[in-house]
């Protein structure tokens, strides 16, 4: 069995049980014992790196594909193109979401806090608005990169588990900070601010 089956086995378990997978499942599903799963991937942080790899190049893909068909459109459509693009992808495939997102990444990593996914995600991120800006690629673009994915992971997360938000209010909230930025008005509500003493 090669690589990309087990891959294909994985998908088809994450997509019935998200987060719940496991080699277990994965190996049954793919009507083989565990250690074939191991001889492959060698654990199963290398699992989800695969993972990860397949399905953050699918998401791109799928976000250039929908940019090039908007054409030559203002800045504020155009990332409500691929702001729609995203919230559509994620709820065609909400248990592939949960997983990616949440899958640990390598423990030994300096950035082992985020997913594999969530990290190619940001990077890839990162080059896009590197390009957008016709620059070389730098420190600068990649923060921008992980917060431009930060964002849109973190609300795609909570507008997949709260279920009760129409997706185009989702879409247009995202777009509106993505493409502008946090309106003045809500940047100067500061409740993290401590109160002052009279």
């Amino acid at each position: 069995m090669r690589r990309e089956e087990l891959l294909d086995a994985a998908d088809t378990v994450i997509r019935r049980v998200g987060v719940k997978a496991s080699a277990a499942l994965i190996a049954q599903e793919a009507g083989v014992t565990k250690p074939i799963i191991y001889r492959h991937f060698g654990d199963l942080q290398d699992l989800y790196r695969a993972l990860a790899l397949r399905h953050q190049a699918r998401l791109a893909y799928y976000l250039q594909a929908a940019r090039e068909s908007a054409g030559d459109v203002d800045h504020h459509t155009m990332t409500r193109t691929i702001m729609s693009a995203f919230f559509q992808a994620i709820e065609r495939e909400p248990n592939l979401f949960r997983f990616l997102v949440q899958a640990p990444g390598d423990p030994a990593d300096r950035e082992g806090g985020q997913s594999w996914f969530v990290r190619r995600f940001a990077e890839q991120m990162a080059v896009y608005l590197a390009m957008e800006a016709d620059e070389q690629l730098s420190p600068k673009f990649r923060a921008m990169g992980y917060a431009a994915a930060g964002a849109m992971i973190a609300t795609g997360s909570w507008w997949i588990e709260d279920g009760t938000v129409p997706r185009a209010d989702a879409v247009e909230a995202l777009t509106s900070v993505m493409a502008a930025g946090i309106p003045p008005a809500a940047a100067g509500a500061s409740s993290w601010a401590p109160e002052r003493s009279a």
